[in-house]
């Protein structure tokens, strides 16, 4: 039988805690038959003269000189139980029923990944237990290494040293699982608290954000060290550039924010107030001295009204907070769709963090950003939307994530038709019927047909940017210098705008297998997109997919030139903006048509995937 008695370590000078006290007490109340022997460091010392426990090794000894008191209960919990048996308590571990007759083990808790890890707060061990000396004789020639877990030493010198232990289940001792969430049931004995009194702030603020739902960033930052801490020091230094940069682009652009005038904030709050913005354009009035720039239709300013009850000032900065957290979304709902490794650890993949410097260090995620436009809007709902199709989430909450994906139209309504690909008809009804009720409902709050509204939206839109960008065939055509390129532009939207249907209708009989499929879809999607409706470069963020597909696929012939145009919209395009070389125009345009013929060329894989 089991000696009757509880360890438990308090080698600091310092007063007990109330938890501590707490869980003493509990004990106490459990456990009456029990002895508690408390080890101080005058009681190991002790303890150690009188040969009751071998003589401390230089891993307790530097732990007490360090004030590392938990590790050195490491030590002192082995030490105790190999010489005298017992079970040994942390002093967070809480009794709430008497201690029943489990044997030899140690409490198990839940792992962040699901399965079930040693948990040596709460140890069972008869005196002379083969665990409890492999893991003296362990300690004995061990350095202190405060970066690693009692737990998971356990673990390596048992499996090292072939020795076997029964594991209880977490709900035994340790029911709080990593959210924080005590999940307690007949077989619970006590709760570990977790105080983690030896822990480094980085390491509670870890446990904090896991508890209040934040366990997604705590396994992206710990994957992102693992990431860097198994690559080559060449490797860690160029990621921690990129990281440099990206994070630069980032305050430049939030930067530029603050002094943006182009969210559509006016057309908001002249709607709160009933009035027609388009109407205020074309009389080339300001509003609280902000020019009226309504190119939007009036069913996706309705996303926007209430940041029209703002002051400017106010919901500008709103706005450009809202973008940074419309960029993390998009990039976490394109990590989860598209990359990943075999164990489903999402920010374990190195790519999900080059693509994300990347993304983040282009100028059309950057001045797209400063100029306050929608475009990170309408792509974090597409990604999401597409997420929940994934997901097979029902219809009626992708289509509601497609009507607000749709807010950037130029940029989404040609993305839209993987929808089409993917059959999703009642979820696209339901986007279009929320768009529908939308106008309506701006129609009659403004006193207008709302056929006119739409009317009116686009001709601010074609008053705005007439001829169409500077990478379809309008924009080819002004850099040969024709005067009246509307033709052209008319042409270039009827051409790639059949494009768009073609294929997608070509595809739909042939549906993508899953998301990963999608991505070549995807991507030629976006460029025919940027084609016909290509606005400055804010829009070119689209050809993130081309960007991702590059990185998902080998390097060779199929991934060079979507990776030529990647380098020259995010990178070049501000190069010859700058330096006004002329030469962006006409390479753009061969680029996109080399890289289309090249994307849809490409063959697929027998289980459809890139």
């Amino acid at each position: 039988m089991m000696t009757k008695t509880i360890h438990c370590c308090w080698l600091s000078k310092e007063p007990k805690t109330e938890l501590a006290e707490r869980c003493r007490d509990s004990w106490r109340r459990f456990a009456p038959d029990w002895k508690i022997r408390e080890w101080t460091i005058d009681e190991v010392r002790m303890a150690a003269d009188k040969g009751e426990i071998p003589a401390p090794p230089p891993f307790f000894e530097e732990a007490v000189q360090r004030g590392k008191w938990a590790f050195a209960a490491d030590w002192v919990r082995f030490a105790a139980l190999a010489s005298e048996g017992g079970i040994y308590l942390d002093y967070d571990v809480e009794l709430l029923t008497p201690l029943p007759e489990l044997g030899e083990f140690v409490a198990g808790q839940w792992m962040p990944d699901g399965s079930v890890g040693m948990e040596p707060a709460v140890l069972a061990m008869d005196r002379g237990n083969s665990a409890a000396n492999a893991m003296v004789s362990f300690y004995a020639r061990a350095p202190l290494d405060t970066s690693r877990t009692t737990g998971e030493i356990l673990r390596e010198v048992l499996r090292s040293g072939g020795i076997g232990i029964k594991v209880l289940p977490p709900e035994v001792f340790c029911p709080i699982g990593i959210d924080g969430v005590a999940r307690t049931s007949k077989q619970t004995v006590g709760v570990h608290h977790y105080a983690m009194s030896w822990a480094p702030a980085s390491r509670k603020l870890a446990r904090w954000l896991s508890w209040h739902g934040m366990r997604w960033l705590v396994d992206a930052l710990l994957d992102m060290k693992h990431v860097l801490w198994d690559c080559g020091w060449v490797w860690r230094v160029a990621v921690c550039a990129v990281g440099v940069l990206a994070l630069s682009s980032v305050v430049q652009g939030f930067r530029n924010a603050m002094q943006c005038v182009d969210f559509h904030w006016e057309s908001a709050a002249l709607f709160l107030r009933r009035e027609n913005p388009y109407k205020w354009f074309f009389d080339n009035r300001f509003y609280d001295g902000v020019v009226v720039d309504a190119t939007q239709a009036p069913s996706t300013i309705a996303f926007i009204l209430p940041f029209g009850i703002l002051p400017h000032n106010v919901a500008n900065t709103l706005w450009a907070v809202c973008n940074l957290a419309f960029s993390a979304s998009f990039l976490f709902c394109v990590a989860r769709l598209f990359l990943g490794n075999a164990r489903g650890r999402y920010f374990a993949d190195p790519r999900v963090w080059i693509f994300a410097a990347l993304f983040l260090c282009g100028a059309p995620w950057r001045v797209g950003l400063g100029c306050g436009q929608h475009t990170m809007f309408s792509l974090a709902f597409f990604a999401a939307a597409l997420l929940a199709v994934e997901q097979k989430r029902h219809w009626l909450i992708v289509g509601v994530l497609i009507s607000a994906a749709l807010f950037k139209y130029t940029v989404t309504v040609p993305l839209a038709f993987i929808f089409v690909m993917r059959r999703q008809w009642k979820a696209l009804a339901v986007a279009a019927a929320i768009h529908a009720a939308l106008t309506v409902a701006m129609g009659l709050w403004t006193n207008t047909n709302p056929l006119e509204l739409v009317r009116q939206s686009m001709e601010v839109g074609v008053a705005l940017n007439p001829s169409g960008g500077d990478a379809d065939l309008a924009g080819l055509a002004k850099w040969f210098g024709v005067d009246d390129v509307w033709p052209f532009a008319m042409t270039g939207y009827a051409v790639f705008g059949l494009a768009i249907i073609g294929y997608s209708t070509w595809r739909a009989f042939r549906p993508p297998q899953d998301a990963r499929d999608s991505l070549v879809d995807l991507s030629v999607l976006a460029i025919l997109a940027d084609m016909a409706f290509y606005h400055r470069c804010y829009d070119l963020i689209s050809l993130a997919f081309p960007l991702l597909l590059c990185l998902t696929r080998p390097f060779g012939i199929r991934t060079l030139l979507p990776l030529l145009l990647v380098v020259n919209a995010f990178f070049l395009l501000r190069v010859d903006f700058a330096l006004d070389l002329g030469f962006y125009k006409p390479m753009g345009f061969v680029l996109h048509v080399l890289t289309l013929l090249t994307l849809v060329t490409t063959k697929r894989r027998a289980n459809g995937a890139i």
